[in-house]
């Protein structure tokens, strides 16, 4: 019997299927891989504050001092300040906490010391950028100083560590017109917050 082989007509339309469901499947799973990476970001920042608690507890309820851009100091000169792998390696922080995925992968990194396009943890050991308003401060009852005196914050709305962001532009769900970045709060919650391109070029 002989064998009937494909058309023309239906090999291309196979081939227009296929790339029709390809187009709808990409996006679909680039959206899949961000939650994905936004989770781990998210779950990193968890063990980062359980672990921030352990120090705390061990140095009289206070958090540290850290810097966590050498190149970019907030400290003066003198001051005793160590990098956050330092502080919280005892408290089981590893390199891989320190890490988040998207920031490998957006490589924002652009400053001058750096070499455009690589990522935060590739030159500072960490993805994530310490705060150093409440440094010393107790992390039950930070305060922030001002002109007017010293003022209680709520623990929730004291960020410790948020994803290193640069000109604008944030390692989480990035489209054209936005970011977003993640946010370890001293009170152990974690939070996603948005960047728009266009308010930061104001």
């Amino acid at each position: 019997m002989k064998q009937r082989g494909f058309t023309l007509i239906e090999l291309i339309s196979v081939i227009a299927i296929i790339a029709l469901l390809a187009g709808l499947l990409f996006p679909v799973v680039g959206r899949v891989i961000d939650n994905a990476d936004t989770t781990k970001c998210l779950s990193n920042l968890k063990q980062i504050g359980a672990s921030i608690n352990l120090y705390c507890a061990d140095h009289d309820n206070t958090l540290p001092y850290i810097e966590t851009d050498p190149t970019n100091p907030v400290y003066p000169e003198g001051t005793k300040v160590e990098p956050i792998d330092t502080v919280l390696k005892p408290y089981g922080v590893t390199a891989g906490i320190l890490t988040c995925p998207a920031d490998l992968k957006a490589k924002l990194n652009f400053t001058k010391d750096a070499a455009e396009g690589i990522s935060f943890f590739a030159e500072k050991k960490t993805s994530y950028e310490w705060r150093p308003t409440f440094d010393g401060e107790l992390v039950n009852a930070p305060k922030i100083y001002t002109p007017r005196g010293a003022f209680n914050v709520p623990m929730n709305r004291v960020r410790l560590l948020v994803d290193f962001v640069n000109a604008g532009e944030a390692p989480h769900q990035r489209t054209p017109e936005s970011s977003s970045y993640n946010s370890l709060q001293a009170d152990g919650s974690v939070r996603t917050l948005n960047v728009s391109k266009a308010e930061a070029k104001k």
